[in-house]
């Protein structure tokens, strides 16, 4: 749908047992909401308009305009408010292990690991807590570290430039 779909797409995600929960999280965002409806019926002017508030000397016949696509959001069901927007990403994984998958935004190199980790914890509950936390901590030593202060930050950058052959400028 977000790539290849029109705008009308969405109303066929819409079912009368989700529609309670859209609505609360459009409700609460209302800002958001309206900013995304301004930002998707912008025309041409308008858009070039916004590029040229970071480049005030960019002249319309230079630039060519490329839709870069549509970034998901995700609405869920919240006990207390209905139904929030979620923002960031959620891995969910199946009660038995045997499906995952990854919602949201795609994540980047802060999160790309520790997401990976709780897959493995949750959808290999077995092989964790068997083989996997072991290797897993002597390839990660501060995995469950809690407590980063600027002493544990620089000992932990001193054991792994050194495998790495680093020499950090600086600190």
């Amino acid at each position: 749908m977000l790539k290849h779909g029109r705008l009308t797409d969405f109303f066929t995600t819409l079912r009368w047992d989700n529609l309670h929960v859209l609505a609360a999280a459009g409700v609460q965002n209302l800002d958001l909401v309206a900013f995304l409806v301004k930002e998707l019926a912008a025309g041409p002017t308008r858009k070039f308009a916004q590029l040229r508030r970071y480049f005030p000397q960019a002249r319309q016949n230079e630039w060519t305009l490329i839709p870069a696509g549509q970034r998901a959001q995700l609405v869920r069901p919240d006990p207390t408010r209905i139904g929030i927007l979620q923002q960031g990403t959620e891995l969910v994984v199946s009660a038995d292990g045997s499906i995952s998958g990854l919602l949201g935004a795609s994540p980047g190199a802060s999160t790309a690991v520790p997401i990976m980790l709780d897959l493995l914890k949750r959808a290999f509950p077995t092989q964790w807590h068997n083989a996997w936390k072991t290797v897993l901590s002597e390839a990660i030593p501060d995995r469950d570290r809690t407590d980063w202060d600027a002493e544990a930050v620089a000992r932990t950058l001193a054991d792994t430039d050194a495998p790495l052959g680093l020499d950090r400028v600086g600190g």
